[in-house]
């Protein structure tokens, strides 16, 4: 009797420790989803998908209604990817696919909030919140399967930092500066 106990106890500690987890999800918007790009928000380019690798970084929290980013995780980072160039009729570039991400908490029927941001020196952008339900995957489902990715991610625009714009309208003006003074030298 005292046997069966011990390993009815023992099953019992294992199922615990595997529902608990948590689930995975995909860094990714080039596989599933929307399909919604990162694309450029200034210059000649403003309005088309990023083709450049630019490193962005996930956010992420479990529930709902959060309103800063400094109250979400860090995640994983990755740049947006060059060798992914077309996907079905949404055309090339602004394609990231930055491997899994670990949700610690996760269980089935959890909500969790999500975001992307730039973090490019010289460039910012950050996506809106958005919220994945069934979009992560236990790693100990039967069968395993894999984690999937953003169901709902609502795209990114990339802009230059304000400090670019700055540092090139002091060099501009350092220039015409110089310019008038060796003007006058003549």
């Amino acid at each position: 009797m005292k046997r069966k106990i011990l390993v009815l106890l023992g099953i019992a500690t294992i199922a615990n420790a595997a529902f608990g987890a948590g689930g995975n999800i995909y860094f990714d918007n080039y596989n599933q989803g929307t399909y919604n790009q990162v694309i450029w928000g200034f210059g000649p380019n403003a309005g088309q998908a990023v083709f450049a690798p630019i490193m962005l970084q996930l956010y992420y929290a479990e529930g709902t209604g959060y309103t800063s980013l400094s109250q979400l995780t860090p995640g994983i980072t990755t740049p947006i990817d060059m060798a992914r160039n077309y996907v079905y009729t949404a055309g090339q570039g602004g394609w990231f696919d930055g491997g899994i991400q670990n949700l610690p908490t996760w269980q089935v029927g959890d909500v969790f909030t999500f975001c992307v941001v730039v973090i490019e020196p010289g460039y910012s952008g950050q996506s809106s919140f958005w919220t994945e339900t069934g979009a992560a995957i236990r790693p100990d489902s039967f069968p395993p399967l894999p984690p999937s990715g953003f169901l709902n991610f609502p795209g990114l625009t990339v802009t230059p930092e304000p400090s670019t714009f700055g540092l090139a309208g002091i060099g501009g003006a350092v220039l015409a500066a110089f310019r008038r003074r060796s003007m006058r030298r003549v």
